[in-house]
């Protein structure tokens, strides 16, 4: 049976969330008691939800999106997103951990850009950015997906946003002076300390 997914000797059922990709196969089941027997064929298979990855191009303002063969591993090109003019230069890109929004800070227009991520085809439509510091670089999102941070590198700050759950808005909590051009930050597992 595919991984994840068991059959249970005593009363036949079949259960549990696969963990792996499977094709599709074909099983014969035979079933007995004191009357004798019968035998059918099920098919059973595992797909797992679509997984996507995506690259940032500063140059063109694009983000390419990839989908994960879940069989094989391999990236497929699905296509790309241009940024709206308004929000040019992406650095990096971090998705949020309910898979649902990404965020892009933008080094040219120094802003913070919010797209949606379609869940079954991966295309990503953009929100409406928030302002950030001169030429934002990275960004990190905390384990609990309550809290964002971007590091902007000239004007030396950190900016701390709340996350609206539903929508993946972002609602700015708090701006840090830090040590000369901060270039990284990230959360400590438990939750406890940003570096």
């Amino acid at each position: 049976l595919p991984a994840g997914v068991t059959l249970d000797v005593n009363t036949g059922a079949i259960g549990g969330p696969p963990t792996a990709a499977s094709p599709l196969n074909s099983y014969v089941v035979k079933a007995t008691n004191a009357a004798g027997f019968t035998t059918t064929t099920v098919q059973i298979g595992a797909s797992l939800a679509p997984r996507f990855a995506y690259v940032v191009n500063q140059v063109d303002s694009t983000i390419t999106i990839f989908r994960e063969d879940a069989l094989t591993g391999s990236l497929n090109h699905v296509g790309y997103v241009l940024a709206p003019g308004s929000q040019a230069g992406p650095e990096r890109m971090v998705v949020h951990q309910n898979g649902r929004f990404a965020y892009v800070p933008n080094m040219t227009t120094s802003n913070l850009s919010l797209y949606t991520i379609n869940a079954s085809d991966g295309w990503l439509t953009p929100g409406t950015p928030v302002v950030l510091g001169s030429g934002p670089h990275a960004v990190t999102i905390d384990p609990s997906g309550t809290y964002l941070y971007a590091t902007s590198q000239n004007s030396d700050q950190l900016q701390v946003f709340s996350i609206n759950p539903a929508t993946g808005a972002l609602s700015v909590v708090q701006s840090i002076s830090t040590g000369v051009q901060p270039t990284a930050c990230a959360v400590d597992p438990q939750d406890k300390f940003l570096f």
